[in-house]
């Protein structure tokens, strides 16, 4: 049960201002993921980050959660103009009754699962947590934090340019002309990157980093194989609040005294991104990928198939 409800009734002052818009929110929340205006988008994404960032350590008591959250939100809140928040509102409102609510409703007639009303249970919480933080942005916003008309968000990329800092660990299976072989290694990239809209980050950069074969040596005990790496990704990133879908080609190639000609790389990653902290975003991607390696002078063609991790910061500069 929404312990807000009665809260918010009492201290938002949004309800009042944002009848006359409920019709046409009703229309449009129906067919929109995103809000219509660049400042309500940026709005809207900070705030659902921060509900689903929350979230996933549970989400219990409205209440506490909604207060503890509002710190962080004011941040967004207070770089915005009250009627951008009202306009906002005026969407959530109508998305919210458009996806079947208010949730304790809308969990009785789904047959109590409360699986069925995930998305509405966030979509209330980040409505509760606008309304709080506008209730109290003319009293708490701190004088340096002023509405700036080009808000675009804090906790994203959209129309930036940014700097990924990553670093990846992977475990491959490598397919050469005597058979299978197990590998693995490591990498940091520097990629900047920029964010095309509120869903799109496109990245291209350089990366370095060693891979090692587990092979046999001369006196027939295991040995690794290591080498040093190179490669220039282009990374497509989808975005969808905190979750994050990876898209990447790339030009590859073992360093040394036979580096030309160079292969090719192609991935899927899925993770999540946190909230920006100071400048820099945390973000966590698992991520499958194949590598094609031609001949190179004594080095018969490769084919490898890898699976792992990548961390790394999203710097906004």
């Amino acid at each position: 049960m929404d312990t807000t409800r009665g809260h918010r009734a009492a201290h938002d002052p949004l309800k009042g201002r944002v009848a006359g818009l409920l019709a046409t929110a009703l229309v449009a929340g129906g067919c929109a993921t995103l809000p219509d205006g660049p400042v309500e988008r940026g709005l809207y994404r900070d705030l659902t980050q921060i509900v689903e960032t929350r979230q996933r350590t549970e989400w219990v008591v409205d209440r506490a959660e909604i207060e503890q959250a509002s710190t962080t939100a004011m941040r967004s809140v207070c770089k915005t103009e009250p009627a951008r928040r009202e306009a906002l509102a005026a969407w959530l409102d109508g998305l919210i009754a458009a996806e079947g609510g208010p949730a304790p409703e809308a969990w009785l007639r789904r047959g109590r699962d409360r699986r069925e009303i995930d998305d509405l249970l966030t979509l209330e919480r980040t409505r509760a947590l606008l309304g709080y933080a506008h209730a109290r942005a003319a009293e708490d916003c701190p004088f340096w934090l002023n509405p700036d008309p080009e808000f675009r968000g804090v906790h994203t990329s959209t129309d930036r340019l940014v700097l990924l800092l990553e670093s990846r660990g992977a475990a491959a299976l490598i397919r050469r002309e005597g058979g299978w072989v197990v590998g693995g290694g490591g990498a940091g990239r520097l990629m900047p990157a920029w964010g095309l809209d509120d869903r799109l980050v496109l990245g291209v950069g350089a990366e370095v980093g060693g891979f090692g074969l587990l092979g046999e040596g001369s006196d027939g005990d295991t040995a690794i194989d290591a080498s040093f790496t190179a490669a220039v990704p282009l990374l497509v990133r989808l975005v969808d609040g905190t979750r994050i879908w990876d898209f990447e080609a790339g030009l590859t190639t073992f360093v040394g005294e036979h580096t030309w000609p160079v292969g090719y790389r192609v991935a899927f990653g899925g993770g999540v991104a946190t909230l920006r902290v100071g400048a820099f975003m945390p973000v966590i991607v698992v991520y499958l990928g194949y590598e094609y390696h031609p001949q190179r002078g004594p080095n018969e063609p490769m084919h490898l198939i890898g699976a792992g991790t990548r961390v790394g910061l999203d710097f906004d500069p």
